[in-house]
């Protein structure tokens, strides 16, 4: 059993760091034990080990790992899809080897069936186009989504592309192009998940969650079956002796009982990033709006934040009466929010004709009927334009989100995108 629990984990360990690592970024995670265990993986080790690097070798392996880390991060490479197609076919050659004896026929016409599976969604998913934005299909583009005025404005030029931008869709500095509802870039498809795409990665998402399960599922049916070959059946024992059982074959069987760990462990991993993503289709968002969506609730803790809606206007000089007691808003948001708020107040509380002719090209269900503005650090709420019946915003909630239609919907959308 110790070897058993030395592999269980090695393997544990590999998959919280991947876990970690994929997810520690997430707004929602922030402040959680997986956001400061991400921070200190990510920013406070490389810290500790620059400086002993520059007391060692004058920086020297630094500058070497930074440029291996920006070539990892920041450019296109097929490290991470050969490590997964690795995966797959190793583990796939370790379970036909060990396990393909003990298998019934019925069940080594499932494994059959089930191998391709993986290698074809990934192909679909890595090679379909994700909804790049070029010259020609621009202004198809812009009439897909509307400008909710909260997250996405028009008028904006990527400044890469030199191409009007799109509502939703971002700038990939990896793929070097504007991305149609951009979610974000997949180092395991080496693209961009985007509007055309996030079908086929869902596709890929689910069939390497059942491709896993298979594995798990199958695994343990042999083991078991070795168990009772070996005259040594669980049946009827008590759990304490089934385990000790279970890790003796587990241990004995070893291609077998390695396809097991590592595709259950692996399993829990898939299934976690195919749940977050159900979640996103289910609100009616992406991961880049979730990133954004968290900025605006930072800022309404910290009662910067102000909601008209577009058919309430006032005559009066004052602002709404819960606009009083402005708290202070904390230091450790201040830069990132001044950027922010300019541009928030450079487009004024009311949308130009040009910014609802632009509006008008959508067929959107919904359009925005809020106008959400931040005020900036050290000024009050007699700072926000004229005319509107401002209130200060208590919680994200009241903010409302015109790309979600409904879980059944906002489905129909990622599924049957529209063409550019």
């Amino acid at each position: 059993m110790g070897l058993v629990r030395q592999v269980a984990i090695i393997i544990a360990s590999i998959s919280l760091f991947t876990f970690i690592a994929l997810f520690g970024a997430l707004p929602r995670l922030r402040e959680t034990p997986i956001g400061w265990a991400y921070r200190f993986l990510r920013y406070t080790i490389p810290r500790w080990l620059s400086k002993v690097d520059l007391w060692l070798c004058g920086g020297r392996c630094t500058a070497m790992s930074k440029r291996f880390g920006h070539y990892v991060m920041y450019e296109r490479h097929p490290l991470i899809l050969v490590f997964y197609l690795t995966l797959i076919t190793g583990g796939t050659y370790m379970f036909i080897d060990g396990a393909w004896s003990y298998l019934t026929s019925f069940e080594r016409i499932i494994v059959i069936l089930a191998i391709p599976t993986p290698y074809l969604t990934l192909y679909l998913a890595a090679n379909a186009n994700p909804g790049i934005i070029t010259p020609s299909n621009n202004r198809t583009a812009l009439t897909h989504y509307p400008y909710d005025h909260i997250n996405f404005f028009p008028s904006h030029i990527c400044r890469t592309c030199h191409l009007p931008k799109p509502a939703r869709s971002k700038h990939c500095s990896i793929c070097r192009a504007c991305v149609g509802r951009q979610d974000h870039h997949c180092v395991w498809l080496n693209t961009c998940v985007g509007q055309l795409n996030t079908r086929w990665f869902l596709l890929f998402l689910i069939t390497t969650n059942l491709f896993l399960t298979l594995g798990t599922y199958l695994s343990f049916l042999c083991i078991c079956r070795v168990a009772e070959h070996q005259q040594m059946p669980m049946a009827g024992l008590d759990r304490k002796t089934q385990i000790t059982i279970f890790g003796i074959v587990l241990v004995d069987q070893t291609y077998t009982g390695a396809v097991f760990l590592l595709a259950s462990i692996c399993g829990v991993l898939s299934y976690a990033f195919t749940i977050y993503h159900a979640y996103l289709i289910w609100a009616g968002t992406t991961t880049n709006e979730t990133a954004k969506w968290a900025d605006w609730k930072d800022d309404i803790q910290d009662g910067i934040v102000f909601i008209a809606d577009m058919d309430t206007e006032s005559d009066a000089s004052s602002t709404s009466s819960n606009t009083d007691n402005l708290p202070t808003s904390s230091r450790s948001r201040r830069r990132k929010r001044s950027s922010r708020t300019k541009k928030n107040k450079a487009r004024g509380a009311r949308p130009s004709e040009e910014e609802d002719a632009t509006d008008e090209l959508s067929n959107w269900p919904r359009k925005s009927e809020q106008k959400v503005m931040r005020i900036d650090d050290g000024e009050g709420p007699e700072t926000l334009p004229r005319g509107w019946l401002w209130r200060r915003v208590e919680k994200l909630e009241e903010i409302e989100n015109i790309y979600d239609l409904g879980g059944w919907r906002n489905l129909l959308d990622v599924v049957f995108p529209k063409k550019l």
